[in-house]
C-alpha cells in the first residue's frame, strides 16, 4: 500500500512540473496555426500568360507561395465557354482556337475533371469519338482545341502522322531516285554518287600509304 502511495505521489509531481512546458507547447502550437492561416491566405499576383514549364495558367494566380502548388485547383469553368480559348493564326489554313486554361506537361489542354480539352471539344461540336482512335492535330498545335482541325484517326496512322516525312535527297544535294538509291541489308538508304565517291577516296588513301 506504502509503494502505491508513492507511486502516485511521484506521478503527480512529475505531472505539475511538466504544466509548464504543456503550456508553452500549447501556445506554440496555437502560433503556428495562425501563421499557416495567414500563409495559406496570403495573395498571390495574377499571371499575364499561359506558361507550361512554370505552370502559369493566364488570369490565374502565380504558384510560387509554398505549398501552394500541391493544394487541389478548382476548376473555374463548369461549362464550355468562349473565353476559355482564343483565336489565333498560326499558320495553318484556318486560325487555331489555343487553349488558355490548364495546360498539361504535355502541352495539351484540359478541361478539368473532364479531361483532354481537344477531345471535349470534338466530342461537343462533331460528335463521339470512335473507340480506340486517337484526335491528330492537323495544324500540329497541342493546345488547339479548333474541332475543324481534329481529326480521328488509329494510334499506328496517329503515330505515322507525327513522323516527318522521308527525305528526297543525301546530304550532299543528290536525289534518292531509282537509278541512285542503294538499300542495304537493313533497309536503309544509301546515295549510289556518295558511296562511290566514298570508296574512291579510301582506295586513293590506301594506295598512298603503301
Amino acid at each position: 500500500m506504502n509503494r502505491w502511495r508513492r507511486f502516485r505521489r511521484a506521478y503527480y509531481r512529475a505531472f505539475v512540473a511538466m504544466l509548464p512546458w504543456l503550456g508553452h507547447a500549447l501556445i506554440l502550437i496555437g502560433i503556428g496555426g495562425a501563421i499557416a492561416t495567414i500563409v495559406d491566405k496570403q495573395k498571390t499576383a495574377i499571371a499575364a500568360q499561359t506558361h507550361t514549364k512554370y505552370g502559369w495558367v493566364k488570369g490565374r494566380p502565380l504558384r510560387f507561395i509554398r505549398g501552394h502548388a500541391a493544394r487541389k485547383q478548382v476548376f473555374p469553368y463548369r461549362e464550355w465557354s468562349e473565353a476559355l480559348y482564343v483565336i489565333s493564326d498560326q499558320g495553318y489554313e484556318s486560325p487555331c482556337w489555343l487553349w488558355q486554361a490548364l495546360i498539361d506537361r504535355t502541352g495539351y489542354g484540359r478541361f478539368g475533371s473532364r479531361g483532354l480539352a481537344h477531345r471535349f471539344a470534338y466530342e461537343k461540336f462533331v460528335g463521339p469519338i470512335p473507340e480506340g482512335f486517337h484526335l491528330h492535330h492537323e495544324c500540329h498545335v497541342r493546345s488547339c482545341v479548333n474541332p475543324a482541325h481534329l481529326t480521328p484517326l488509329s494510334p499506328s496512322d496517329h503515330l505515322r502522322g507525327h513522323r516527318p516525312p522521308p527525305p528526297t535527297s543525301c546530304p550532299q544535294g543528290h536525289p534518292y531516285d531509282e537509278a541512285n538509291t542503294y538499300l542495304t541489308r537493313q533497309g536503309r538508304r544509301v546515295c549510289r554518287i556518295c558511296r562511290r565517291t566514298y570508296f574512291r577516296n579510301w582506295k586513293a588513301k590506301q594506295r598512298a600509304n603503301q
